[in-house]
């Protein structure tokens, strides 16, 4: 038997990887070249000690292999180096051996900075690293530049919409009903600062109605001004004819269809000639300014 073996030496790679958890198909694409004895690839051995000992299961070490052999290939004393230098951003042990399974192309190259800037943003997102861990996938790996590229336009978009809240509650609502509002009409916060500042204007200032009105009609804010104007130029012209009751509801005025609107029993007109020629005296009084 020793004849034999000194003559057909066994790789001794192949067991070993399959101690790293790779089957045979999975780890014969990978078996160096040229090297029958681990002895004769020093930095894999060292490399794959290290990471043992950092808390990484042998079985995974294999899926590492597949993903990133450069990492095998660091140089003595590289590896616990990188791994310090993730531990001294706060990263726990038990954080980071699941991303560097998940992920092991992090620990080529200095620090991955876009996974750090990944990190920062779920984290002021609410999630904490406990949930981060408990969602990476180990078999698949994670583009973490195509994260951080999504994470800052959602991060973006955030502070966009956070703005446009801010602008309605600075006018003089409760952030909790603001809260509220947008609850019952998320769309509102679909618009620009600048279009929501100019419909609170014109809801205050140029028709008169209290802010207050926003909490139980948030939805005017999604009505376009030419819709709400056109709307309460007319209510406010049959007012003035006395053919309406006065004091209406804003969401009575803008929300219903526009025959329902010209057709609503409150209008007073029961012939449809006598609604015509309050619509022709509507005109003839606005003129052409809407």
């Amino acid at each position: 038997m020793s004849r034999f073996l000194r003559y057909h030496p066994i790789n001794e790679f192949e067991p070993f990887f399959e101690s790293l958890g790779l089957k045979h198909p999975e780890y014969t694409p990978l078996l160096p070249r040229d090297l029958m004895f681990l002895s004769d690839d020093c930095l894999f051995l060292e490399n794959s000690r290290v990471l043992c000992e950092f808390g990484i299961e042998r079985k995974k070490i294999g899926q590492i292999y597949k993903k990133a052999v450069q990492v095998f290939q660091l140089d003595f004393g590289v590896l616990p180096l990188k791994l310090q230098a993730y531990r001294e951003l706060g990263l726990s042990q038990s954080f980071m051996v699941k991303v560097i399974v998940c992920s092991p192309y992090l620990l080529i190259g200095d620090v991955h900075m876009k996974f750090i800037k990944a990190l920062e943003i779920i984290k002021s997102a609410g999630f904490d690293y406990v949930w981060i861990e408990e969602h990476l996938p180990e078999k698949e790996s994670c583009n973490w530049n195509m994260i951080f590229g999504v994470l800052s336009i959602f991060r973006e978009s955030c502070c966009s919409r956070e703005e446009r809240f801010d602008c309605i509650a600075n006018a003089g609502l409760e952030k909790e009903d603001v809260s509220k509002m947008v609850g019952a009409s998320p769309q509102i916060l679909n618009q620009s600062k600048a279009v929501i500042q100019s419909k609170l204007d014109i809801l205050v200032k140029e028709l008169g109605f209290p802010l207050s009105s926003l909490i139980l009609f948030p939805s005017y804010l999604s009505y376009t001004t030419q819709r709400v104007r056109l709307r309460l130029a007319m209510y406010n012209w049959l007012k003035d004819e006395e053919k309406v009751e006065p004091d209406l509801a804003l969401s009575t005025l803008v929300s219903c269809s526009d025959k329902l609107f010209l057709g609503r029993s409150w209008i007073g007109f029961v012939h449809s000639d006598l609604l015509v020629a309050c619509l022709d005296g509507f005109v003839s009084t606005c003129g052409t300014e809407w």
